[in-house]
């Protein structure tokens, strides 16, 4: 602003006329405009691209999983993926829920080799929410690289490092036995310590040692698909940043615009373009959550003497917003790229053998991701010939992923109600099946919901291209996965399908898992012995297409079968 004797003109505010102050940052003078956008977000930008890996900031990165989080083994997948030097890197993971153990496991055999520095904290801790975050921004000491396994009495507490035991070591076991007070029992030697003793220990020494350049924090319920996150944030040179994350298809976000005169929510009068991107740029924001990058200089500052997680009652994520506002910290959130989404976590039942599976309502894009054939796209690309017809009406497209097939098999197994494939079959209506096959219905593994979403997203856009002027209502009715095997069902007698239109898609792999198997259709003479893997048929149920399955010789075939339309 421009005072006409002055010049400059300096507003100061306090309480709510600051936050309002922050919020026209974002516009006056000229910020940001509907005519030429973001007219501030290019200065002062720091430049990465020609910096050697060696020189790269150092970051530290907090990743907290306090509860059950569809789709986590592809989360942390992305911790190994970042396109940035994993020599810079240094992680902490806290694992709150026992389910995700398994996956955690897993990440740390497969990428250990990857981080020269990682602490991971399990669920038999019981570390509250702030207590973890609080750990994880005290918890990166600088030290020789080693191999810690911290305990906690006799259960594994925290994998620390590789390589030799350093001196270090020695100095903080006494450290702990100072600090531990009556707790000393627990903290026999330097592997056997408290997390109590543990994070006041390392309090100390990361504030007297600076050589954190950022801390970068992320939940497990952010799906970061951009694997440039961090150059970008660490480019956009902010005290405190976000990357501006949204459910897929819903305002849900990662910040809020405004705050409540009580300190909660408010709708901003521009949050809906920011999260639409209608309006792009870098935006202070009184409230981040979820992920975001934190300046290690302002860590060992302004922050230094700040409870930044831990408050009576409150929640960690308004506790450490509050803090540093009164800090008089900006914060901002960025959607000038595109970065990724937040995953829903509101309907996950773990007690389900893959429960991933259950989610194509609450997180359709990482449902696609997963369990959709890579080449299922192509399908709708002229000229692509993804789309195969071995017989006559008879189609065969990409529809499952490998991933798709191997759990589905898992998931009727683990639950192995397999009906006796007799005619009397009390699970239909009429208690009688014409033509009975060895299988289990959807809706025995309640999974009859989901399946009719499938049919709705992905078989009915096919079924418009390939037979042109019928649009499918996708009802379906039956929907069951059959089991050939040569002691138990080999084959099918010729039938026709209760249907409009049947999709049959293989489950395993001829040759590998089995011998035989596939499908005659009748009229045409016609035979497809070598079903591939995740791939559909689609062909007339009724009157045109009779056929027969033809039989398993050895091993175990499986499918999935729709009739569509009845």
């Amino acid at each position: 602003m421009t005072h006409c004797v002055y010049g400059v003109l300096y507003i100061h505010g306090h309480g709510p006329t600051k936050l309002q102050l922050n919020y026209l940052s974002n516009y006056v003078p000229t910020a940001w405009t509907y005519e030429n956008g973001c007219g501030v977000c290019d200065d002062d930008l720091l430049y990465l691209s020609d910096v050697m890996d060696e020189a790269m900031p150092l970051v530290y990165i907090g990743v907290f999983i306090e509860q059950p989080t569809p789709f986590m083994e592809e989360f942390l997948e992305r911790l190994a993926t970042m396109n940035y030097p994993k020599s810079r890197l240094r992680l902490f993971i806290h694992n709150n829920v026992v389910y995700h153990e398994q996956h955690v496991q897993r990440f740390w055999n497969h990428h250990r080799s990857l981080f020269s520095d990682v602490r991971i904290v399990g669920p038999e801790e019981n570390l509250q929410h702030g207590q973890a975050r609080t750990m994880a921004v005290y918890a990166h000491v600088p030290h020789t690289t080693h191999h810690v396994v911290l305990r906690h009495r006799t259960r594994v507490l925290t994998v620390l490092f590789s390589g030799e035991d350093p001196p270090v070591l020695q100095l903080r076991r006494k450290v702990l036995y100072a600090v531990c007070g009556e707790q000393k029992s627990l903290c026999v030697c330097w592997h056997h310590v408290c997390v109590n003793c543990l994070a006041v220990c390392v309090l100390e020494e990361c504030r007297s040692a600076p050589l954190c350049d950022y801390y970068f924090s992320i939940d497990s319920d952010v799906a970061l698909i951009n694997p440039d996150t961090l150059r970008v944030l660490i480019g956009e040179n902010k005290p405190v940043i976000a990357p501006m994350l949204s459910r897929h298809g819903k305002l849900w976000s990662n910040f809020w615009g405004a705050l409540s005169p009580e300190g909660f929510y408010s709708r901003s009068e521009d949050y809906i373009d920011i999260v639409q991107a209608k309006r792009v740029g870098v935006w202070n924001v009184p409230y981040i959550t979820q992920v975001y990058l934190i300046s290690g200089d302002v860590l060992r500052s302004r922050l230094a003497d700040v409870s930044l997680y831990q408050q009576e009652g409150a929640d960690p994520d308004m506790v450490f917003c509050r803090a540093v506002r009164d800090q008089g910290v900006f914060m901002f959130v960025s959607n000038r790229d595109e970065f990724g989404r937040l995953v829903s976590t509101n309907n996950y039942n773990t007690s389900r053998l893959h429960p991933d599976m259950w989610q194509i309502f609450d997180n359709p894009v990482d449902w696609r991701e997963k369990y959709v054939h890579e080449n299922y796209s192509k399908i709708f690309e002229d000229g692509a010939d993804v789309v195969e017809q071995p017989c006559p009406d008879v189609y065969w497209f990409p529809a499952f992923s490998d991933r798709m097939c191997d759990e589905m098999v898992e998931t009727m197994e683990d639950f192995g109600q397999w009906s006796g494939g007799a005619h009397k079959d009390e699970r239909l209506a009429g208690g009688y099946e014409n033509v009975p096959t060895v299988d289990i219905h959807m809706n025995q593994i309640e999974f009859e919901k989901e399946w009719l979403k499938f049919l709705q997203d992905y078989i009915v856009p096919v079924t418009e291209r390939l037979y042109p002027g019928y649009y499918p209502k996708a009802k379906a009715v039956m929907n069951f996965v059959v089991r050939y095997r040569p002691d138990e069902q080999p084959s099918l007698r010729p039938h026709h399908d209760s249907s409009t239109f049947t999709i049959n898609i293989a489950l395993n792999s001829k040759g590998k898992d089995y011998q035989g198997g596939g499908c005659r259709f009748v009229r045409y003479n016609c035979k497809v012995e070598s079903p591939r893997k995740g791939w559909s048929f689609m062909h007339p149920g009724r009157l045109t297409h009779y056929h027969e399955g033809l039989p398993t010789t050895e091993g175990t075939r499986y499918i999935m079968v729709s009739f569509v339309d009845p």
